[in-house]
């Protein structure tokens, strides 16, 4: 999953500096606080019970591999760490984010 992601981030890096749109890290944001990890900021594959399957359009909840409170919170904190002052925009170029995790 992890080399995965690592490509992902990279098309996007790719596509938004094309888009010459800010780009905004998070692929670290969640360091320590990973699926599986005592307080992880993104839900594991959470699954849907029987009463729920005729509706689901997969055998798994939205919520599965989607951020928590907490998750949502770090990316708020990452995102203003990262995107320059509204009142430079659109004079300076659109900036990539150094990926730092949330504290």
């Amino acid at each position: 999953l992890r080399s995965s992601a690592e490509q992902l981030d990279q098309a996007l890096r790719v596509a938004a500096d094309h888009a010459r749109v800010i780009y905004v890290d998070t692929l670290h944001a969640f360091a320590g606080h990973e699926i599986c990890t005592p307080q992880p900021f993104a839900h594991g594959l959470v699954g849907v019970d029987a009463t729920q399957l005729a509706s689901a359009l997969s055998p798994f909840a939205p919520d599965s591999f989607h951020p928590t409170p907490d998750g949502h919170a770090c990316l708020a904190q990452v995102f203003f760490r990262q995107v320059p002052d509204p009142a430079t925009w659109p004079t300076e170029s659109p900036s990539v984010g150094s990926g730092v995790p949330c504290t």
